[in-house]
């Protein structure tokens, strides 16, 4: 087996020489030799796309770093997905249904490849600061639904003299087997840090992201349709979800194991979820998602809109158990959210958590009985109240209120940041609290009763109407349930309110 140092090849390390054809040229030859290690020694090395091969490993020893390059439209080539790759199935479609991803813009990348392996003590940077792109460089029409000013551009082009179109992901994995990425360093992604379609047998171990917490859709991991993927001892800070795990590459995902992780996210720490696809041709092709059997254990939040986010929209997501998790969420959201539309979510079981946020919980469907078999075990939440849209008491608005139909009632993705102060309980069934604690904290709502009876304040989402006399709220409430058994549920209200509200419901024991 080779063993190739990438300064051997002519790599000069220097980050502004485009060391990509040396480093390229060492996993080729590693890989015409039946696979290999290649070598990144110290340096700075400044590279387009590199295409890993099949029993490669990429060794970036410490003080080695790897640059994304700006030339996007010069230092990545075309890439064809797989065959069934859901980005080439969306290019057959035509119409506008733009990913740049189907191309594999990205630092790493992979299809059709096993027994790859990243390790080493160095660093990936994903460069998000120099992929501003003037607007005349970039060919073609700009779809209208691109043409917006992200946090970064707003930072770096003031005047929207460019956009980050396209942004690469650092890895990219399509239809990969037995993959290890393990003590590398990674910073500074433009999209998603890691990313995985239709690939099985991951390992992700001792890995630092560290991303700009304004950066759209700098995930952590996202994992579309992907089988048996382990996750430990790692520590994200992202611009958008640490670990997304969805089914739209038109198989399952199932079977993730998440341990021993730290997280900052500027949206969720987990959001497990089905479909979401605007597009009625996407929709159609991932209506039918299935996501299960995902366990998460002994994880710390730093700061997030919500530790766990559950969003079945049509599809099935069921079997997570989330154990032994602690921190805080003060990123206008919630602990946790479970939704399910036109769709279904069973077994869920979340145990031993003790939080501060401001927000505890929120548990809906449009359907009755499409959430069952959830269950809340030692949950202690300390709830600090600070003053935000949604968090009243009024139900979620639907994408008809906002005078949007194509997608019928579903409430967009993002509302999350905008669940309630305290446990919302909408059409679930066979649900068991056991040992659940919600207390109020310390309040910053001075400015509540402005943001509620504001007309003015938000044209998208429209400003909801109070159900509860601000700033009085409940604990718990519960509607239109079946089947809910509490024991040593204990909860006090916030202001002039009932502790537990009950509504619509059958087969209540408190």
């Amino acid at each position: 087996m080779y063993c190739i140092n990438v300064r051997d090849m002519g790599a000069v390390g220097d980050g502004v020489t485009k060391d990509t054809a040396a480093l390229q040229k060492a996993i080729d030859l590693c890989a015409a030799d039946g696979g290999g290690t290649v070598y990144v020694p110290a340096g700075t090395y400044l590279t387009g796309k590199l295409i890993l091969k099949d029993n490669i490993t990429l060794d970036i020893a410490g003080g080695a770093t790897l640059v994304t390059s700006p030339d996007m439209l010069t230092d990545y080539v075309k890439t064809p997905g797989y065959e069934n790759s859901l980005y080439n199935t969306a290019r057959k479609m035509g119409g506008d249904i733009p990913d740049t991803r189907k191309d594999g813009f990205s630092l790493l990348y992979a299809c059709n490849a096993r027994n790859i392996r990243i390790t080493g003590q160095g660093t990936l940077d994903g460069n998000y600061k120099k992929l501003l792109i003037p607007r005349e460089h970039i060919p073609g029409k700009i779809p209208a639904w691109r043409d917006y000013v992200s946090d970064l551009t707003v930072i770096y082009s003031p005047d929207r003299s460019g956009v980050y179109f396209p942004r690469p992901t650092v890895i990219f994995l399509e239809h990969c087997s037995h993959v290890i990425i393990e003590d590398v360093f990674i910073r500074d992604a433009s999209m998603y840090t890691i990313q995985s379609r239709s690939s099985t047998d991951l390992s992700f171990r001792n890995i630092t992201v560290d991303n700009y917490v304004g950066a759209d859709n700098a995930d952590g991991f996202h994992f579309s349709s992907c089988c048996d993927v382990r996750i430990s001892d790692c520590i994200l800070r992202c611009g958008d979800d640490c670990i997304a795990i969805d089914a739209n590459d038109l198989t399952p995902s199932a079977r993730f194991n998440v341990s021993n992780c730290i997280f900052n996210s500027r949206n969720n720490c987990f959001r497990i979820f089905t479909c979401l696809a605007d597009h009625p041709l996407k929709r159609q092709l991932v209506s039918g998602g299935r996501v299960s059997d995902i366990n998460i254990l002994n994880c710390v939040v730093e700061d997030a809109s919500a530790f766990v986010y559950i969003n079945a929209d049509e599809g099935t997501v069921e079997r997570v158990n989330v154990t032994n998790a602690s921190g805080r969420i003060d990123r206008l959201g919630t602990v946790f959210g479970i939704t399910a539309h036109s769709a279904r979510v069973d077994a869920v079981s979340f145990a031993h958590w003790n939080f501060v946020s401001n927000g505890a919980g929120y548990i809906y469907s449009n359907v009755p009985g499409a959430i069952t078999n959830v269950k809340l075990t030692d949950i202690d939440i300390e709830v600090c109240p600070k003053t935000k849209v949604f968090g009243n008491g009024v139900d979620v608005p639907t994408h008809e209120e906002m005078g949007i139909t194509q997608r019928g009632g579903l409430p967009a993705y993002w509302l999350s940041h905008y669940f309630p102060y305290f446990l919302q309980i909408k059409h679930a069934d066979n649900l068991y609290m056991t040992d659940v604690h919600i207390r109020w904290g310390e309040a910053h709502i001075d400015d509540i009763d402005e943001i509620n009876q504001s007309k003015e304040t938000y044209a998208f989402p429209p400003t909801p109407v109070a159900r509860y006399s601000s700033p009085n709220w409940p604990a718990v409430e519960i509607t239109g349930c079946k089947n809910v058994v509490a024991r040593g549920l204990q909860c006090t209200p916030f202001g002039d309110a009932e502790a537990v509200v009950v509504a619509d419901s059958e087969g209540i024991s408190l």
